[in-house]
C-alpha cells in the first residue's frame, strides 16, 4: 500500500510521486542537450563518417571507438568505457551498427559527457574528413636474397611458379572464413545486448577490457565452461583476437564463437552472460567444523559458561 498508494508520500517524494523515472531521465538528457550549444553546419562530420565508413554499413563500436580515438576526443574524463555506453545507448535495438542519424546523437552525447560544445566535436571529427583511417602497419625490409629472384640457387633458380602456393593459401583461408561465417548464420536470432553490456562493464570495472583472467572468470560464473567449451577452447578463443584485453565488441563476437563451438544460439549464450549485471560471483572456503571450539559445553576453566 505505502508503495503504490501515492497519496501516501510524504515529504520530497509527495511532490514528485507523479513524475516518473523516465521522465526525469527525459529532462537529464534535454537539459545536458542544452548545455552542448548550436551546433555548427554537419557537412565536414558527414564527410569524415563516410571515410570512416568504408563499406557504406555503418560503424559497429569498435569503429566508432577507433574514431573517436584518431579524432583526439579522449582524455582521462572520457576514455573508451565511456564510448561504449554510448554507443549502446544510441544503437538501434537489434542492430549492431550506427548510421549517420544515430552517429549525430552519438557525438552530442559526448559533448556532453565531456561537458564542452557539440561545436568542439564536429570540429575534431570534421577534421578528419580529408584523411580518413590511419592506416598503420610495419613495412618489411627488404631482402636482397629474397627479393632478387636472379640470386636463386639450385631448384628455386629454374622454379618459374616460385611463390604460386601463396595463391592457394588464400584460398583455403577464404574457404575457412566462409565456413565460420556460415556457422554463425545458423545461430538464431540475437537478443538485445543490454544485459550482456551491463554485464561486461560490471566485470569491467576500470573500463580498460577484460584480460583473459577476467575473460575465463566471467565464462565460469555464466557456467558456460563445460566438456563442450573447456579452459583451453577460452584460451583459443581469447587469443584469436590477439590483444591483451577483450573491449565490448571483441567479447560479443567471442560469445558468438562460444556458441558455435558449443552448438546452441546465441541467445542462450547471452542470457547465459546477461544474468550476471551485478558483477563476479565471489566464492569463499567454509571452515571445517571443530568440535572443541563450536561445542561450549566443552569449555572448561575460565571460558566454562560462555555463551
Amino acid at each position: 500500500r505505502f508503495h503504490d498508494d501515492k497519496t501516501t508520500y510524504t515529504g520530497s517524494h509527495a511532490d514528485g510521486a507523479a513524475v516518473g523515472r523516465h521522465d526525469e531521465i527525459a529532462k537529464k538528457a534535454a537539459a545536458e542537450a542544452a548545455d552542448v550549444g548550436e551546433e555548427a553546419d554537419w557537412g565536414d562530420s558527414e564527410r569524415a563518417f563516410k571515410a570512416y565508413d568504408t563499406q557504406g554499413d555503418g560503424f559497429d563500436n569498435r569503429e566508432f571507438n577507433y574514431m573517436m580515438k584518431e579524432c583526439g576526443l579522449f582524455d582521462p574524463k572520457f576514455t573508451s568505457a565511456d564510448v561504449d555506453i554510448i554507443f549502446m545507448k544510441v544503437v538501434p535495438k537489434g542492430k549492431r551498427k550506427i548510421g549517420w542519424g544515430e552517429f549525430q546523437e552519438a557525438l552530442r552525447q559526448v559533448a556532453a559527457k565531456k561537458k564542452c560544445k557539440i561545436a568542439e566535436v564536429q570540429a575534431k571529427v570534421g577534421a578528419r574528413a580529408d584523411l580518413g583511417k590511419e592506416l598503420k602497419g610495419t613495412q618489411a625490409d627488404a631482402v636482397r636474397f629474397h627479393d632478387d629472384k636472379t640470386s636463386y640457387t639450385g631448384a628455386h633458380a629454374h622454379n618459374e611458379t616460385h611463390g604460386d602456393h601463396l595463391g592457394e593459401q588464400g584460398d583455403r583461408a577464404e574457404a575457412r572464413h566462409a565456413k565460420e561465417a556460415e556457422k554463425k548464420a545458423a545461430l538464431g536470432e540475437e537478443l538485445d545486448w543490454g544485459d550482456v553490456s551491463t554485464a561486461y562493464h560490471a566485470y569491467d570495472p576500470q573500463g580498460n577490457g577484460l584480460d583473459s583472467k577476467e575473460f575465463q572468470k566471467m565464462l565460469w560464473d555464466a557456467d558456460l565452461i563445460d566438456k563442450k567449451f573447456t579452459t583451453q577452447q577460452a584460451d583459443v578463443t581469447f587469443a584469436k583476437f590477439k590483444a591483451r584485453k577483450l573491449m565490448l565488441e571483441d567479447f560479443k563476437e567471442a560469445l558468438r564463437d562460444i556458441a558455435v563451438a558449443k552448438g546452441c544460439p546465441i541467445a542462450d549464450v547471452q542470457a547465459a552472460v546477461g544474468a550476471h549485471t551485478d558483477g563476479a560471483v565471489l566464492h569463499g572456503t567454509q571452515a571445517d567444523s571443530v568440535r572443541f571450539h563450536d561445542d561450549k559445553d566443552t569449555y572448561t576453566g575460565m571460558h566454562h559458561g560462555k555463551q
